[in-house]
């Protein structure tokens, strides 16, 4: 009878490390989706600035442009990204000038008042009002 108590007892205790091994994969697999959801808004965000930036109600150049908790209306009604846009660096004066912009996103997801996933990308646009040509020369995380 001793025998089969400690047999049962091994058998759970093995059984109770396979539970708790399968609940970190779930954890970290759940972890790898929020950063790539992250990462894609964080992308979305900079494809929103580069909107602004090009904007056919810009006249003139774009000044420099701050926007806080902007947020994608859906399924994830939590999450939010900010966008900071620089006041432009003119290059080439004698050519075509190139108006150069420093872009930051920041993406996150909020609970409450706190940030619990965060992607942060740095870029540098660059706009040739002339030819109407945009696009990003460096992106970093």
């Amino acid at each position: 009878m001793l025998i089969v108590l400690f047999v049962v007892m091994a058998i759970m205790l093995v059984s109770f490390g396979f539970v708790a091994r399968t609940n970190s994969e779930l954890f970290c697999g759940s972890n790898a989706v929020l950063r790539m959801k992250m990462d894609y808004l964080a992308q979305s965000a900079l494809t929103h600035a580069k909107a602004l930036i090009v904007s056919p109600d810009n006249a003139t150049p774009m000044g420099a442009w701050q926007g806080t908790e902007l947020q994608i209306i859906g399924q994830g009604a939590d999450d939010y990204y900010d966008i900071s846009i620089s006041d432009p660096v003119i290059g080439d004066p004698n050519g075509d000038p190139i108006y150069t912009y420093t872009v930051q996103c920041e993406a996150y997801k909020k609970q409450g008042t706190e940030k619990v996933a965060l992607s942060d990308l740095n870029a540098r646009f660059h706009y040739v009002l002339s030819t109407g040509s945009a696009f990003y020369k460096s992106i970093q995380r």
